[in-house]
């Protein structure tokens, strides 16, 4: 991707931060974190592990635990040193690869912080880096929730999504039924109206709402210049409708430029499944269930239930 002096100059300033993770591949930073989660614990973590998960953890639940804390995996770092990366290496995997485990991760962490009604962003994520198995494991954890949702909104966007995902027409209009105007997000309002035109099969308003998610992402996103330069999420919304109801993609125009990467997205057309891109990689178990497998956290769940 040829880049304009003002993206070329954004790109620059964030891998020259302190904070940037921009400049390790995914595969480095997995292996940083298992030196920081296996490292002795600091005498906050020690509180942390006495007073907040006050359950009898075995050792490999309690570094899992550890790994869902202060990860630059969360979202917030992992989409702009992922944007850096497409940008700076010029390489498509690199962004995917960062959404799928970014996604993964917020799977972990969530068992632990709760907030569930905030995974419909991984969940565009997921769909995004074409990683089923992240978008599965989301959905079901979406579907065995029974806690108070902190934003209604939210909740009604992981309902849709899980409506969509697995084909339940009736879900699907009875959430777009509760959705009503008010004082929200305009993205927020955006991924809303993508979804009614979904529900409604309206290839037109897809197309508008769409347009709408692309320019108001900057601002949502805290208009912070890198995650602005381009949207996850509507990749992911618009790879969702394309594999359930592909007649209501085609008004929407898939040649434009950032914050829609269409090299990316031409990309991903022949991605099928993102894991087939997965580097081979020594785990230790933890890692390898919480992450890779995604599997066997009921626990955390309990424990979170009980503090």
């Amino acid at each position: 991707m040829k880049l304009t002096a003002k993206v070329n100059r954004i790109v620059n300033e964030h891998l020259d931060g302190e904070i940037s993770g921009g400049w390790r591949s995914v595969w480095k930073v997995l292996a940083e974190e298992i030196e920081r989660v296996t490292a002795q614990d600091d005498d906050t973590l020690k509180l942390v592990r006495q007073n907040r998960l006050h359950e009898a953890l075995s050792d490999d639940q309690w570094l899992v635990a550890k790994f869902s804390m202060c990860s630059p995996l969360d979202p917030l770092n992992a989409i702009s040193d992922g944007i850096c990366r497409r940008l700076w290496k010029d390489s498509n995997v690199e962004l995917a690869l960062r959404l799928s485990f970014s996604a993964r991760h917020h799977w972990v962490a969530s068992h632990f912080a709760g907030a569930l009604d905030e995974l419909w962003r991984p969940m565009l994520m997921a769909l995004a880096a074409h990683d089923h198995l992240a978008l599965n494991r989301l959905i079901e954890l979406w579907q065995r929730s029974n806690e108070k949702p902190s934003s209604r909104s939210y909740a009604q966007i992981c309902d849709a999504l899980q409506a969509i995902v697995t084909g339940d027409r009736d879900l699907l209009c009875q959430t777009v039924g509760t959705f009503a105007k008010g004082n929200r997000p305009a993205y927020v309002s955006s991924v809303r109206e993508v979804i009614c035109s979904i529900a409604n099969r309206d290839a037109g308003r897809f197309a508008e709402g769409m347009n709408r998610m692309l320019r108001s992402y900057r601002s949502y996103m805290f208009g912070d210049d890198v995650m602005g330069l381009i949207d996850p999420h509507a990749v992911g919304l618009y790879e969702l409708a394309h594999k359930r109801i592909p007649e209501v993609t085609a008004s929407f125009d898939v040649q434009q430029k950032l914050p829609w990467d269409r090299e990316y997205f031409q990309w991903l057309q022949n991605c099928d499944d993102i894991q087939d891109c997965f580097e081979p990689f020594d785990a230790p178990d933890w890692m390898r269930h919480s992450i890779f497998e995604m599997d066997g956290l009921e626990w955390a769940l309990s424990v979170r239930a009980k503090r």
